[in-house]
């Protein structure tokens, strides 16, 4: 990687800092992770978080910029108690690669091919984060690349979106308990 490469991606991942720090409103939210999404030639970036304010953990909060289709077709099919993503996601300390998920069971084999077929990528991670009380998110992002150019993705990935994931955490935090 180039001089010039790796100041373009510190001054990318600065401004997202900066937009996810400057939100103030929940309607802001949907920008934010859209412009993020260009920022880094991702398919799909999803904040789920559980605990934050008055929610429970049976109630996530959940912002996506996944289709309204695929998350109508998610709910419908009741894929929250089979998705690999949150159940394994919530008890990890570090990024969780979807490339390791077990799909053995039918029902996840479904769900990644559905996913696929809805546009949201072939290859995710998710960043867990755990907040001082109770309060915890899984912050996702996907991307279609193959398996070589998803091992040099990855690193930057996780790199940025550990703490992007966290400031972007703090914000829903802090937007929802001033609302």
């Amino acid at each position: 990687m180039d001089d010039l490469t790796m100041v373009q991606g510190d001054t990318s991942f600065n401004e997202t800092i900066d937009r996810i720090d400057q939100i103030r409103k929940k309607s802001e939210f949907e920008i934010v992770l859209a412009d993020t999404l260009e920022r880094y030639r991702l398919k799909s970036l999803a904040f789920m978080g559980f605990n934050i304010g008055a929610l429970n953990k049976s109630e996530p909060d959940i912002l996506v910029t996944y289709s309204q289709e695929w998350i109508d077709h998610y709910r419908s099919r009741d894929y929250l108690e089979v998705d690999p993503v949150v159940h394994q996601g919530l008890k990890s300390i570090l990024p969780v690669d979807w490339l390791n998920f077990d799909r053995r069971d039918a029902k996840v084999r479904a769900l990644f091919s559905e996913s696929r077929e809805a546009g949201l990528g072939n290859q995710g991670l998710s960043i867990p984060v755990r907040g001082r009380h109770g309060d915890m998110s899984l912050f996702s992002l996907t991307c279609e690349a193959n398996e070589q150019e998803w091992s040099a993705l990855k690193r930057n990935y996780i790199r940025d979106f550990q703490t992007l994931a966290v400031f972007f955490h703090q914000s829903v935090l802090r937007t929802y308990t001033n609302s």
